[in-house]
Formats: C-alpha cells, structure tokens, sequence
C-alpha cells in the first residue's frame, strides 16, 4: 500500500519521479524502488514524506486520510488555490513565510 500511496501523491503534486527524488533529496533509484515496492524507508523518511507531501504517516501507510473541514476542501478543489496549497506543503520555512507576508499586505489593501 505504501508504494501506491507514494506514487499516486507524486502523481497528484504534479512530479516526476525524478523531480520528486531531487527536491526530497533522494537518488531516483531509491525513489523508483519506494514506488515499485522493491524497497521501503526508515520510519524517519516515512515521516518526512508525510510532512512532505502534507499526509499522516497512517495514511501513507495505507489508512484512512482524516478528512479536511469543508472550507479546506473548496480551497483544495479550486484548481488555482489547490496549487497554492499543494506548494506550500514542500515550501521551506521562509519561503513559506514570505508567501504568508504577501498575502497579509494584500489583506491590507483591501
């Protein structure tokens, strides 16, 4: 399950395998085995792929995802805000706030 669930949260961030392995810091073989099943992380990669890719470690592991209250699910849906939100699950911290700071000195415009 855990090979499927990597896959298909690579596929639904829109990245290729080898893209995914260069942002995540991983050779792409070691990626292409994840996915194929051949091999599987330490329990501290798991959970930083959960964190990378915005999922519970249960989840990745072939659970339930709790489900998003209604507003984040009408973000998620929303095609433009739905990239939004997939992004800033990989930011870095500072990028992440920087996104944050532009968006508060829109909220102030308004």
């Amino acid at each position: 399950m855990f090979s499927q669930r990597l896959r298909a949260l690579r596929e639904q961030a829109g990245m290729t395998q080898c893209a995914f392995a260069r942002s995540f810091g991983v050779a792409q073989s070691t990626a292409a085995g994840w996915e194929s099943g051949a091999r599987e992380p330490n329990l501290a990669t798991i959970c930083r792929l959960a964190d990378y890719f915005g999922v519970t470690v249960d989840y990745l592991l072939g659970g339930e995802q709790p489900e998003l209250d209604e507003r984040l699910e009408a973000m998620h849906k929303n095609p433009k805000l739905g990239l939004l939100f997939d992004r800033t699950v990989r930011m870095r911290p500072e990028d992440l706030d920087a996104v944050l700071y532009i968006v508060r000195q829109m909220q102030r415009d308004e």
